[in-house]
């Protein structure tokens, strides 16, 4: 008769669930770390404020490529319209992403974009950006 396994005490999470925790705290810190006192911060496409619960870390190379995935000169606070319905605005990111960091900026990331990444530290980034959250000041509800 075959062993049945027996579970560990607290099994380890799964890559996928790691990369999902940290897509949700890495979000949240990008669009908090470019918020006001009151929450609000503004699309780097399209320049419309809204409360952080309102927007979305956008990424200019897409998520796909782990090796910009947390990076934080590929990402910063979008709208949904410009994020997700418009596609990302990309002619509009790569313009800001020039301005912010200059004229080297989309090759750097075009280089990096090409890098394999294994063995992704997600355990590790989590507890930092955690971390990071929590020398923030807390964001205000968001007032209808």
């Amino acid at each position: 008769m075959p062993r049945k396994k027996t579970k560990s005490k607290k099994e380890q999470p799964t890559v996928t669930q790691l990369k999902k925790k940290l897509d949700a705290i890495y979000s949240q810190y990008i669009r908090r770390k470019y918020s006001d006192y009151r929450g609000y911060c503004s699309c780097v496409t399209c320049g419309v404020s809204k409360h952080v619960k309102h927007m979305q870390c956008g990424h200019y190379v897409p998520r796909t490529h782990l090796s910009l995935r947390y990076d934080e000169r590929n990402t910063f606070p979008q709208c949904a319209s410009c994020n997700v319905f418009q596609k990302g605005r990309m002619d509009e990111y790569a313009i800001f992403l020039i301005n912010k960091f200059g004229d080297s900026i989309l090759n750097e990331l075009n280089i990096e974009k090409h890098k394999i990444t294994k063995n992704f530290p997600y355990e590790e980034k989590i507890r930092y950006y955690k971390e990071k959250l929590l020398d923030m000041p807390d964001v205000p509800e968001a007032t209808s």
